[in-house]
């Protein structure tokens, strides 16, 4: 049966075994271990994610999105949960950086083009914020949760996020196995990082 389902992209799994697959799996798991934050930041947000927002409805949101195009997605944010929303890419230093947009919106990235995407890209200046000063500024508190989904540039943003990582509960970060974008963090370079900084 696994076999024949997996022909059609899809994959069968007992719901008691313990495996947690997929992220409002995951999110379900840690709420019943009593993870409830205060703050719920998403960083690198595109059309959003909703299970996260879903997952943790008392928490204070705020949303992080260098590209206008996804406005209206944060603007729906912010009208159903009265999300709080920041258009600028994250990162370790407050000021301005250069983003490279993707045909994808979500492939875009401040790293650069992924190999082969030169052609399909446009270049252009956001403004750039660090975590901890928009969490001081906004009275954020801990605990948090934090997503991070920045095609490449995950250490860059928890490089301006130590304050927040410090009284962070749960760290959800999208890294590769493969350098997609030059320059790019992998996972066991994400992961260490990770460890060496507690």
């Amino acid at each position: 049966m696994q076999a024949v389902l997996a022909t059609r992209g899809l994959e069968l799994h007992r719901t008691k075994s313990g495996m947690r697959r997929t992220l409002p799996a995951v999110l379900a798991h840690y709420r019943r271990l009593g993870l409830d934050p205060a703050t719920v930041i998403d960083v690198g947000v595109a059309a959003g994610t909703p299970e996260l927002y879903e997952a943790f409805p008392r928490a204070r949101l705020l949303l992080i999105e260098p590209l206008e195009e996804w406005r209206a997605s944060l603007e729906e944010a912010q009208a159903k949960r009265g999300a709080e929303v920041v258009i600028a890419a994250a990162g370790p230093e407050a000021g301005e950086i250069e983003i490279t947009v993707h045909r994808v919106l979500a492939c875009s990235s401040v790293l650069g083009a992924r190999r082969g995407d030169d052609v399909d890209t446009q270049r252009r200046v956001v403004p750039q914020v660090r975590l901890d000063d928009i969490a001081r500024e906004r009275d954020l508190s801990g605990p948090f949760v934090v997503k991070v989904d920045v095609e490449g540039s995950e250490l860059q943003v928890l490089g301006g996020a130590s304050a927040i990582l410090g009284e962070a509960e749960l760290v959800l970060l999208e890294v590769s196995l493969f350098e997609l974008v030059p320059g790019a963090p992998l996972f066991h370079e994400v992961v260490g990082w990770m460890h060496e900084h507690g």
